[in-house]
């Protein structure tokens, strides 16, 4: 895999397309309680940016969909790839 360029320009697009992932990451995430939205952030990776929920340990449940202790199964609440998908265009 190729290293991420460092120049500014580049690193700038990169903070910014972080940045609307994640206003489109909590535009449509489903709240409850709200703490899977405020987990939402950008964090940087060496020259690479993540976009995500990494103190909670449901996001992806909520985003795939599960099943409940009782066996029901909870319909998928997809917010995080139609975020990423909206970022390409």
């Amino acid at each position: 895999m190729q290293a991420l360029p460092m120049e500014p320009s580049v690193q700038t697009d990169m903070d910014r397309r972080g940045e609307n992932v994640k206003r489109r990451q909590k535009q449509l995430v489903p709240v409850d309680t709200g703490k899977l939205s405020r987990s939402i952030e950008v964090r940087k990776n060496g020259a690479g940016r993540q976009v995500g929920s990494f103190d909670v340990d449901y996001a992806l449940p909520v985003e795939e969909g599960y099943e409940t202790r009782s066996g029901r199964f909870v319909q998928p609440q997809p917010y995080i790839a139609p975020s990423v998908d909206a970022a390409r265009e």
